[in-house]
This record gives structure tokens, C-alpha cells and sequence, in this order.
């Protein structure tokens, strides 16, 4: 299986170019369960395969792309605005709720596998999140990385990373 890694850069960084993830692929391949992998979307079209991804996944409405200069080079970052943020939110409420569905369905078995409601309940995530700001840096799976975007009002997804397990 497969998923990507969504580095998201908030006001604040972003405007003193603070924009890159915090940490190298290997350190994230470690912090990532079972992961074999971690690897930079490096051309345009992964960037915007991995955004596309992400609105598919959480039913997020089209996410902006503005053109800007990073390390000497244009690229294109995807702008997350309170209406992006909302909808995000939402979405991984909604993963939470299907995975909570799924543990208690497990938990209904003779036998239940303890293993497998562990991997449900939290370890599994299709998407992680790296985070940066003043304030804060995380690398966090869809279920915590939800209570992060309380408060937030704008995030800009500079870098993408695919994932391997």
C-alpha cells in the first residue's frame, strides 16, 4: 500500500520562507509504521497528483495553485484557505467515524484481532501531515493532525512525499 505525506506551511512561515519540510525522508520513513519508503514528489504533475489526491480523499473542493520563487526556483504551492481548512476538517471527521465503525465491527467477533483494531484505530493512515510553524512542528497521521487545523486560517502545501508499506 501507498499514501502521501503532506507538508503544509502556515501564514506565518511561509511568509519569512520558512517553507520546506523539517525533516528528511529517512526520519519520516521512521516515524511512519511498517513504511519501506519515503520519496519526494519532485516534478509538478506528483505535486498536483498528490493535491488532487488529497481533495478526493476528504472531499475537499479544488485547492488554488499560485505560482511563487523557491530556492531560486518557480514552482507551484497549493493555497488552503479557511474554506479548504473547513472542508478538511470535516473529511477527516468523517474518516474517523468510518474507522471507529470498523473497530467496533472487530470488536463484535468471537475473536476479535487485537492487532488488526490497533491498526484501524490509529495506526493506519493513508495521508500524514508534516507541519511547520513558529508555533509548532509536526508529523502527524489523519487522526491527530485534525486537531491542529483548529484555529488555523490559511496553509500553504508546499512539498509532497509518497510512502511506501
Amino acid at each position: 500500500m501507498h499514501g502521501s505525506i503532506i507538508v503544509m506551511i502556515d501564514e506565518n512561515s511561509f511568509q519569512i520562507g520558512d517553507v520546506h519540510c523539517p525533516w528528511p525522508d529517512y526520519e519520516m520513513r521512521e516515524m511512519i509504521p511498517g513504511c519501506d519508503y519515503v520519496m519526494e514528489d519532485e516534478d509538478s504533475q506528483e505535486f498536483i497528483e498528490a493535491i488532487t489526491s488529497l481533495e478526493d480523499l476528504y472531499g475537499l473542493p479544488s485547492i488554488p495553485f499560485m505560482s511563487v520563487e523557491l530556492d531560486g526556483k518557480a514552482r507551484e504551492v497549493a493555497v488552503l484557505d479557511q474554506a479548504h481548512i473547513d472542508a478538511l476538517k470535516k473529511g477527516l471527521g468523517i474518516a474517523i467515524a468510518e474507522r471507529i465503525e470498523r473497530v467496533k465491527a472487530e470488536l463484535e467477533k468471537p475473536k476479535p484481532d487485537l492487532w488488526n483494531i490497533a491498526y484501524e484505530a490509529y495506526n493506519y493512515s493513508p495521508v500524514y501531515f508534516a507541519t511547520s510553524s513558529r508555533d509548532f512542528l509536526d508529523f502527524l497521521n489523519e487522526v491527530s493532525f485534525v486537531d491542529v487545523l483548529d484555529g488555523q486560517r490559511k496553509f500553504y502545501i508546499t512539498e509532497t512525499y509518497r510512502f511506501h508499506f
